[in-house]
């Protein structure tokens, strides 16, 4: 049986648990539990937001609780100010959605790493907390809701079913309320992650660098991935809102944070039924123990038509619960003295520099290759060969000096936006996503210039072109160094680049794996340029005519290999007692 079938299982073996749980409980359980399995569910929907926005896109954040409080707040004032079903559930979800879009455009945008994402989200939290707790006074209200301080809001108007105002849910309501837009929430995340975007996610979550190699703008995702995860969470807000008729505080608090992280932890990040199971799990515990959960307070909760002890005549029941670079520019053509065109180089650097502070790593080289030539770079460990190639793709913006791709400056372009002009590297250490398998590493480059069932076809070509057939469904970072090489090799290859940079292509790789690597790289010659960074030099015969040398960050000499191979000066800086090989 195949992973497809299995998943196909699984999913209807949800949906069918899901119904008959949906359908039976509230015939058979007990009121109290009822009404603890209702915020169960509406807790699970605010794990999900996590599973989504931390298992999946790789973001750690403390701050689903503020978006969490911000639904449930946003609730509570819009509907004592307007009173219908439909409006504050739409701002529940938008207001949320909207701060996490501008919160996530000043982190991602800014380039804050994930360590620090954390600390801004958590300190984002805090401020909310003591902000909306020292509101105590009549003076901070919105509209006619009073914001209550540490008191909180309560008496919340009941949600009217849509187009029958006089019928509030009731306790029934609520919990197939909840059961429905949990059971909407996991399917409708399974449905996005299948997807292309869901599938890109994963790949920024893996190893975001060769994501943007691959010319996905990580920013772009990583923001839509926040938001969503932010409208989730205010969605859960405003059903717990809902559920208690009354909010405070306390859903701001650093320990409803901590619990969120622990639910996605202990069910499994990278997984949806996990942090439900873990958040249910962990909240029944909690409950079974006796223990009082950080967001459990002294409330009243709307039991719409019950009656019997602890219900008084209003229908409630007291309960003791829980900046940016330059855009690109376009240099003018070459002429001649009398107006006549001449050919632009396909890549040039004019004084191109790169300085770490006082070391000069790149200094004042100017380099020009044609449209479809293969150029060899040659020098010894720290002439400044990696620092160059970084410098034409984008992951570092030159001190000095500028990169010009087909006559337009590219200086100080990102990395993802060169890779979609048409600029693909192959890396010193394979750069590959070693948590996903050889055909899902192919597909995300694939799929970046082609459709879906497009990419689907060009992912079984370029298998059979690297010879990874028998290894397609392996995790790549379970293959061997020479197969990894192979695989990064497929990635650009797969994104169909005019200019392909190798970087020691032939390392550590057997001989057979060198002879099959110089095979490929002539056969790709033949429709695009490249330039190869190699040690080795009986590779570089077999593949090479040009070839530069690179020493202390300049050109030492551009020659035809032959000739470098017997230049005395290359002998005596690189080559040494190789010369007479």
């Amino acid at each position: 049986m195949n992973d497809r079938a299995l998943n196909v299982i699984g999913l209807a073996l949800v949906g069918i648990v899901g119904a008959a749980f949906l359908l039976l409980t509230p015939r058979f359980a007990e009121l109290d539990a009822v009404l603890e399995l209702t915020v169960f569910m509406i807790m699970a929907i605010l794990a999900l937001s996590l599973a989504l926005v931390w298992g999946y896109g790789g973001i750690l954040c403390f701050g689903q609780s503020a978006f969490f409080g911000l639904g449930a707040y946003t609730y509570a004032i819009a509907m004592f100010n307007i009173g219908e079903s439909t409006a504050p559930l739409l701002l529940a979800i938008g207001l949320p959605a909207a701060f996490a879009a501008l919160l996530g455009y000043f982190m991602f945008y800014g380039r804050i790493s994930d360590v620090y994402l954390g600390v801004i989200t958590l300190t984002v939290t805090l401020i909310l907390f003591n902000s909306v707790n020292s509101t105590a006074g009549p003076e901070f209200h919105i509209g006619v809701a009073r914001l209550g301080g540490f008191n909180g809001i309560p008496g919340i108007p009941p949600l009217n079913i849509p187009g029958n105002k006089a019928a509030p849910v009731d306790l029934e309501g609520m919990f197939y309320l909840a059961t429905a837009s949990l059971l909407a929430t996991y399917f409708g995340l399974r449905w996005l992650l299948a997807s292309r975007f869901g599938r890109i996610i994963v790949g920024i979550r893996e190893n975001e660098r060769r994501a943007e190699l691959l010319g996905y703008d990580p920013r772009v995702y990583k923001l839509a991935t926040f938001t969503v995860g932010g409208a989730l969470a205010g969605f859960a807000g405003c059903l717990f809102a809902n559920w208690g008729a009354f909010v405070s505080p306390t859903i701001f608090g650093l320990a409803q944070s901590a619990q969120i992280i622990i639910w996605v932890i202990v069910g499994g990040r990278g997984t949806l039924i996990g942090p439900i199971v873990g958040c249910i799990g962990i909240q029944w515990l909690t409950t079974a123990l006796g223990a009082v959960h950080p967001r459990h307070h002294s409330r009243r909760v709307r039991v719409v038509g019950a009656k019997g002890p602890g219900t008084d005549a209003g229908g409630y029941r007291t309960l003791v619960a829980a900046p940016t670079r330059a855009a690109c520019r376009t240099e003018p053509q070459a002429k001649t003295g009398r107006g006549g065109m001449m050919a632009v180089p396909l890549l040039e650097t004019r004084d191109l520099t790169m300085h770490f502070g006082g070391v000069r790593a790149v200094h004042n080289v100017n380099f020009t290759l044609a449209e479809g030539e293969l150029r060899c770079l040659i020098g010894p460990n720290g002439a400044g060969k990696s620092t160059f190639f970084k410098m034409l793709t984008g992951q570092l913006e030159p001190s000095h000096g500028r990169v010009l791709f087909r006559g337009r400056d590219i200086s100080h372009a990102h990395a993802h936006e060169i890779a979609r002009l048409g600029i693909g590297i192959k890396t010193q250490v394979p750069n590959v996503f070693d948590g996903l398998s050889v055909r899902e590493n192919i597909w995300l480059a694939a799929s970046r210039i082609h459709s879906v069932r497009h990419a689907n076809g060009v992912v079984d070509e370029m298998l059979a072109r690297i010879g990874l057939i028998p290894a397609a469904d392996r995790l790549v970072g379970q293959l061997a160094h020479g197969q990894r090489q192979w695989v990064e090799l497929g990635i650009v290859l797969s994104t169909d680049p005019v200019l392909i940079l190798l970087d020691e292509p032939a390392a550590g790789m057997t001989h057979e794996e060198v002879q099959k690597t110089a095979e490929l790289v002539r056969e790709i010659n033949r429709t695009k340029a490249l330039i190869v960074v190699e040690h080795d030099m009986q590779f570089i015969r077999m593949i090479a005519k040009q070839v530069t040398v690179f020493n202390q960050g300049r050109v030492l000499v551009e020659d035809a290999v032959e000739d470098i191979l017997r230049n005395p000066l290359v002998r005596d800086i690189y080559l040494g007692k190789q010369a007479a090989a």
